[in-house]
């Protein structure tokens, strides 16, 4: 579902993603024509002067959330009653505070709070993270004790600050809707309007939207569309509608929902729940970036395959076409056919596997992972270069392990509540 809601989210992106801009003279936006059905530039020309208030305006705030519906088919072959819909409905929040040099975000398990020019960002941990959790002293918490701090440029609040931090910034990207939209409005430099060459722009009525009577303006590109809705008297974006996809057999539909969305800010920042209990709170550790724990050693590498030939470098495992694609994207490695070896019994799993001079098993790959090839072929080099590859892969995890034991240091001796 997520793979087909970024795809339906690319249109919105690429039409508001970051992007310095010229602005123009007007401060209010132009009114909205009736409906036209055809591509119509008044329409885009609208939407840009309204995301022109939201790049020079020193306050705004929301009570945004992304809200996902699903609707579930299921076949009742065995009553007469034929096929049964169900729907889901589900939401997370997308809150943007923004008064001056003060915000606040709260976005997924993302929080994101600027005071006195100094960003702070963490994640907040699930709820499957209980107290026998912590007193196992896992390290998957340690995500979650880190809290990011880093002094921001004076003058405006910079985009890309704000994201600066990989784990914060990958966190973002990843949930249903991507990034909180508003962080692009408010604080992107470039071309407000950056688009596909092939995007249209068309009006499309009114609707009603928390009780205000707000004109629909769709862009489409690539065969998708997103419609903006947005509110003529304040020119403020109330609601977006993302394109429909699919889950299987299920229908989803995906909005972003502005709610209370005002430039006009006169209550402080809203708290944010930075430590959601007493143990966190005595054990955070303030760093640069969020670090992530080193992941193990996959069990498999150093497994000895007894199987093998005495002389074979690489393992291919599969069926006939995962075989043919193998061989395929090995031709660049210029192996002779003696240090190949083809196994269809499904002793390992499908895929190229790189094996040391004692048969041991170094790492796998699948043809269609450039990535993972790419280390595949990295060690070869070095395998036929002499290089013992399983103790340095052994080592270099264990240097990892104590560095980055040395940023965030175990817990011990702290009370747990």
């Amino acid at each position: 579902m997520r793979r087909q809601a970024c795809q339906g989210l690319f249109i919105l992106f690429a039409v508001f993603g970051p992007a310095p801009m010229s602005l123009l003279s007007t401060t209010r936006p132009v009114r909205a024509e009736e409906p036209i059905p055809e591509n119509n530039p008044k329409a885009r020309e609208y939407v840009r002067a309204c995301l022109q208030r939201y790049r020079r305006t020193n306050s705004y705030k929301d009570d945004g959330r992304i809200l996902i519906r699903i609707n579930e088919t299921t076949s009742q072959t065995a009553s007469p009653g034929g096929d049964q819909t169900g729907v889901i409905e589900r939401s997370a929040p997308m809150k943007t505070y923004f008064d001056r040099t003060t915000l606040r975000i709260t976005a997924y398990d993302v929080r994101i709070a600027v005071e006195r020019g100094e960003l702070r960002s963490w994640l907040v941990p699930p709820d499957s993270i209980d107290t026998k959790t912590l007193e196992r002293n896992d390290t998957s918490i340690d995500l979650f004790r880190q809290i990011s701090v880093k002094r921001l440029s004076p003058g405006r609040l910079r985009l890309d600050e704000l994201l600066h931090d990989p784990v914060i910034a990958n966190q973002l990207s990843a949930g249903l809707a991507g990034p909180p939209i508003t962080l692009s409005w408010l604080f992107s430099e470039g071309d407000i309007l950056e688009e596909p060459r092939d995007s249209r722009w068309s009006f499309i009525g009114r609707k009603n939207i928390d009780q205000l009577s707000c004109v629909g303006v769709s862009v489409s590109s690539t065969g998708q569309s997103s419609t903006m809705w947005i509110d003529p008297e304040t020119g403020m974006i109330r609601r977006i509608d993302l394109p429909p996809g699919k889950l299987g057999a299920a229908d989803f539909e995906l909005k972003i929902d502005l709610r209370g969305a005002t430039f006009t800010v006169r209550d402080p920042p809203p708290p944010l729940e930075q430590y959601p209990t007493e143990w966190f709170k005595a054990n955070v550790i303030k760093v640069d970036q969020i670090l992530i724990p080193p992941a193990p050693l996959p069990s498999q590498i150093g497994r000895s395959l007894d199987f093998v030939r005495p002389g074979v470098m690489v393992v291919l495992s599969g069926d006939a076409a995962m075989i043919k694609a193998s061989r395929e994207t090995l031709d660049s490695l210029n192996l002779k056919d003696s240090e190949i070896q083809v196994e269809r019994e499904g002793q390992t799993s499908p895929g190229i596997h790189l094996i040391d001079g004692r048969r041991r098993l170094l790492t796998s790959a699948i043809p269609q992972d450039q990535t993972s090839f790419a280390i595949l072929a990295s060690m070869l080099g070095d395998l036929k270069a002499g290089v013992d590859v399983l103790s340095r892969l052994r080592v270099q995890h264990q240097e990892a392990r104590e560095l980055y034991r040395r940023q965030i240091p175990p817990l011990a001796g702290v009370e747990r509540k």
